[in-house]
């Protein structure tokens, strides 16, 4: 959870829960707010953005794959233009058997 307190004092107050995300891992945080990652079905994720100077939410980019939970790393570049994420091609194993082995 991202709490937000005054710089002078005071009681803080909750700004920005990410439990109530999907992807509580997948998110970055600029001086503007939270770009955040959630699943919406089992085959696409949203990439979101939390301003907190107003605290509107808004989408930001579809994404027609699941992002993996298990992996942080969203990324925004200085500029804001860009996004960077972690994205599997991919998931399997390979199992083998070796016979004599020594």
């Amino acid at each position: 959870m991202i709490r937000r307190m005054p710089a002078a004092g005071g009681a803080e107050t909750a700004l920005f829960d990410f439990h109530q995300k999907s992807y509580s891992r997948i998110w970055t945080a600029t001086s503007d707010g939270v770009y955040f990652a959630i699943a919406n079905s089992n085959t696409q994720s949203t990439i979101k953005f939390f301003s907190i100077s107003t605290g509107i939410e808004k989408t930001v980019a579809e994404i027609d794959r699941i992002l993996p939970g298990s992996v942080s790393g969203l990324t925004v570049s200085p500029d804001g233009r860009w996004l960077l994420f972690p994205l599997y091609s991919q998931r399997g194993s390979d199992l083998m058997m070796i016979e004599n082995f020594h």
